[in-house]
């Protein structure tokens, strides 16, 4: 089953979003360039997508979209935080 990954890091004074050999957009902040991704995983809603958070200690942490979490109002995010 193909599976798909995101990465959201720092990138000179904003944020990018990266997957396997690519690097998109320029965003102001992380939680832009977050949207942007959840944006980008409900158009595939039959394909398992991971996004990878950059920290401020520069390491990405991981965890799986939950597409559950998108529906229910007033939720922060549906990318739990490992």
């Amino acid at each position: 089953m193909i599976e798909v990954h995101y990465g959201v890091v720092r990138f000179n004074e904003g944020w990018s979003i990266i997957s396997e050999g690519l690097r998109l957009g320029a965003y102001a902040t992380q939680a832009e360039a977050e949207a942007v991704v959840r944006r980008m995983a409900a158009q595939a809603p039959d394909l398992p997508v991971t996004l990878h958070l950059q920290d401020e200690n520069g390491l990405l942490t991981s965890a799986t979209y939950d597409d559950d979490a998108a529906d229910k109002p007033g939720a922060a995010s549906p990318w739990p935080r490992l």
